[in-house]
């Protein structure tokens, strides 16, 4: 352990001095783990460490002492600090600021097996293990009464959004006791379709300015100022300039940022199989009427198949079945494409086609290309499931108002369920990600939007649980945070890909809190 009476001792030790105390504590480091190999006891190699470090520490203390105001210091700079006044401040003594690390991992989701059903554990990314790891290299010396501060910047869209939204959940709910030691700072930085950094944008105008404009927008131009006047030729920019340019906007987005957006997240339990209903529950919600004696309740018990965490929204209907037909669609593409390159000796029809596919798969050709399988979409008949749905409206202080039951199964072609607002949205109310509550828009489907239902009369309702099960064997994908699930789909049997039911509700702490997901902004994000 360092004490400040060390730490002052080291800056008086000249910068050659240091490499020497370097490598006599590396060799009593070297030293025991030999003798450890060879069977010496932890009561041993404690002894032995205390007392050659305390030499150590002794000697140089000594050396230390003795040396002259002229001598060669570490920094003439760090003498005139006074420490306890930089503490009672709060700049407490820390590790650096920020340490680069990549986990640029593939963003697949391992659902949970069935025999983990009860652990309510999200799907598994391999973004969990390196930042598990990450984590546990940090601990060192932390501890509830002094945590770790642990900043990471998200830097991506809303797919990587999820996909650490995962991680984050399982660490919380299988590493409680190194969680405790942790504060979490999360900073959103925008390089693809990432609606929360847009929601933070539109309402923080430094963050637009300094990280929303750069990093996301298509018009974005970067100046500079070539000083060497004295060259003919046009100057060429350094690729560096720019990277450092950016790398500067990421410094100061992490060291001037100074609030704090608690986003509230969300939890949809999926049931393979179809979730037993219990409908003496909606003839007692039904004669409730007063806010006040209200307690809610559940029509379904069971514990769901898969749980897939969220903050931004959760989509049903013609968005959910149009992201299955394009992922099947892409994927025939991709096997197509492998076949013919197996194949070797081709044609000149299949040499072709195979060019037009591999030009069409192209990332950066994603956008012509769903408009493409949206024409083809418009042309096929999908089937929209019969549901019965129940949910909790709430009131604008959040506590629950009233328990809504459709009594008869209906067919709806969207039902949305946001806690982010998106630019596309017309009928629904702006959802703000702080309330506890989210925005439900439900629109039925023609052959049921005459009818006498309570989401025909109010489709846009608040609410803080939403329960739903389709009527016998139909299924239904979701868009959760803007992935598909379940995951995969396949052209064969894809109507069976699906989900028969669903529970929306709170995710929820240790505590019974709701769990929030802090991430960092300039202004305080607080729509009006």
């Amino acid at each position: 352990q360092i004490s400040r009476q060390d730490l002052e001792t080291f800056l008086k030790v000249g910068r050659s001095d240091i490499g020497i105390v370097y490598q006599e504590c590396k060799a009593v480091v070297d030293w025991l783990k030999q003798r450890q190999a060879q069977g010496l006891t932890p009561e041993e190699s404690r002894k032995v460490r205390t007392e050659r470090f305390s030499a150590i520490k002794e000697k140089w203390g000594g050396i230390a002492a003795e040396r002259r105001e002229d001598d060669e210091p570490i920094s003439n700079d760090l003498k005139g600090v006074d420490l306890d006044s930089l503490v009672q401040n709060n700049f407490p003594l820390s590790a650096p600021a920020f340490e680069h690390r990549c986990m640029n991992d593939h963003l697949k989701y391992t659902l949970i097996a069935s025999d983990q059903r009860k652990s309510g554990l999200p799907p598994e990314t391999e973004m969990y293990q390196r930042l598990l790891e990450t984590l546990k290299k940090l601990m060192h010396g932390a501890s509830a009464e002094n945590k770790l501060t642990f900043r990471l910047c998200l830097t991506g869209g809303d797919r990587l959004m999820h996909s650490f939204l995962c991680a984050y959940v399982r660490i919380l709910k299988t590493e409680q006791e190194l969680v405790g030691s942790v504060n979490f700072e999360f900073f959103v930085i925008p390089t693809g379709q990432n609606h929360l950094a847009c929601f933070i944008a539109w309402y923080d105008s430094w963050y637009r300015h300094h990280i929303y404009a750069p990093f996301w927008s298509e018009h974005f131009l970067l100046p500079w100022v070539n000083i060497d006047t004295l060259v003919d030729t046009p100057g060429v920019a350094s690729p560096t300039k720019i990277s450092q340019c950016f790398r500067n906007l990421v410094d100061s987005y992490i060291f001037e940022s100074r609030q704090t957006l608690k986003i509230k997240t969300w939890n949809c339990g999926a049931f393979e199989h179809l979730p037993h209903w219990d409908h003496n529950v909606d003839l007692r919600d039904s004669k409730k009427r007063r806010a006040s004696k209200l307690q809610v309740t559940r029509a379904i018990m069971e514990t769901p198949t898969q749980n897939l965490p969220f903050f931004q929204r959760l989509e049903i209907g013609y968005a959910a079945e149009f992201a299955r037909f394009c992922e099947i669609e892409e994927r025939k593409m991709k096997d197509t494409i492998k076949m013919l390159t197996k194949k070797g000796s081709l044609s000149g029809q299949e040499e072709r086609e195979k060019t037009r596919l591999c030009a069409e798969i192209r990332p950066d050709n994603r956008e012509a290309r769903r408009k493409k399988l949206e024409d083809r979409f418009a042309k096929e008949r999908y089937s929209i499931p019969e549901m019965k749905i129940r949910f909790v409206r709430v009131g604008l202080d959040g506590r629950p108002s009233k328990i809504e039951s459709e009594t008869m199964y209906m067919s709806f072609s969207q039902i949305t369920l946001s806690n982010v607002p998106f630019q596309s949205d017309e009928d629904t109310f702006p959802p703000n990600p702080t309330d506890p509550w989210l925005e439900m828009y439900a629109k039925s489907a023609p052959s049921h939007a005459t009818k006498k239902y309570i989401l025909n009369a109010e489709p846009t309702q608040h609410v803080s649980r939403v329960e739903i099960s389709v009527r016998g064997n139909e299924t239904f994908p979701i868009l959760v945070d803007g992935q598909l699930f379940p995951p995969n789909p396949t052209a064969r049997d894809a109507k069976r890909q699906g989900y028969k039911g669903i529970v929306i509700d709170k995710l929820l702490d240790e505590a019974g809190n709701q769990l929030e997901f802090p991430v960092r902004t300039f202004f305080p994000n607080a729509p009006s």
